[in-house]
């Protein structure tokens, strides 16, 4: 699971509306959850209200508590309210990657942080607690950005994005994921990623190598690593606070591209039956 790491703190979400996780605040039952994964800063995940786009809860954190399990040990998992009912079709905007990124790989890549999440899973684990139960349809390229990102406006479209965060409900993001959902059921799902990594003032950059680490001026962020954490975000999964091996721990690290015990346990709670 673990290769090489450098801990990256992203954000603990500390209330949810799933009957697993406690609730620091009621969700309503339509509206938005933004999970905005920080690279370098506090994380933040908020709710908003469907009709006025204003938050009606939220929590940040500069990071979760530690635990001592193993990859394939621990078999923690946590997921938020809203799963899809239906098999959901993403489509990835290519000509959107960075131009010092090769469009081709980078896109593989995001369609192969998506399948980690499929089949038998990927996983260093000798042992999977079943076949995984979801599936998504890689759709194929879409010129379109991510507008529950930058608009909170639903456009027909679960669209995957490398673009600008300022000045959107994920301003501050290295990579965010906003659903839109209702009675507990997801609508649509934009994901979305920084497209200039150095505005945040450090010499951070895209890798479609498969090492993410960071030092005080700078780093690289793996696209494997960050794109499979982002679709767990996108099938409901929430942070798992006290497990720092796992892909869905609450900072992105080395290594999330192969999913952990309570990872795909997770997965399988929350579409199985």
């Amino acid at each position: 699971m673990w290769r090489f790491l450098r801990i990256l703190p992203i954000f603990a979400v500390v209330f949810a509306f799933s009957a697993s996780s406690a609730s620091a605040a009621k969700a309503p039952q339509a509206g938005f959850i933004v999970f905005k994964d920080m690279g370098r800063a506090a994380g933040v995940v908020e709710f908003r209200d469907k009709a006025t786009g204003r938050i009606v809860g939220s929590s940040s954190t500069s990071g979760g508590k530690t635990g001592n399990g193993t990859a394939c040990g621990d078999s923690r998992h946590k997921y938020i309210g809203a799963r899809w009912a239906a098999v959901p079709t993403y489509r990835i905007n290519a000509a959107s990657v960075p131009d010092y990124l090769g469009q081709t790989l980078s896109r593989a890549q995001l369609v192969s942080a998506q399948k980690a999440w499929e089949g038998r899973f990927r996983t260093d684990c000798s042992t999977i607690p079943g076949p995984s139960p979801f599936d998504a349809t890689d759709g194929g390229d879409t010129p379109l950005t991510a507008t529950l990102v930058s608009e909170l406006t639903r456009d027909g479209a679960n669209t995957v994005s490398f673009q600008s965060l300022a000045g959107t409900v994920c301003d501050g993001a290295l990579a965010c994921v906003v659903t839109d959902y209702n009675r507990g059921r997801i609508n649509e799902a934009d994901m979305a990623f920084e497209e200039d990594l150095a505005r945040y003032g450090f010499q951070d950059v895209w890798t479609t190598d498969s090492n993410t680490w960071t030092d005080s001026a700078g780093g690289q962020f793996a696209i494997s690593d960050v794109g499979t954490h982002e679709f767990g975000h996108f099938a409901g999964l929430d942070h798992t606070e006290k497990s720092p091996e796992l892909t869905m721990y609450t900072f992105i690290h080395d290594g999330d591209e192969t999913l952990g015990l309570g990872d795909m346990k997770g997965l399988l709670a929350r579409y199985s039956g």
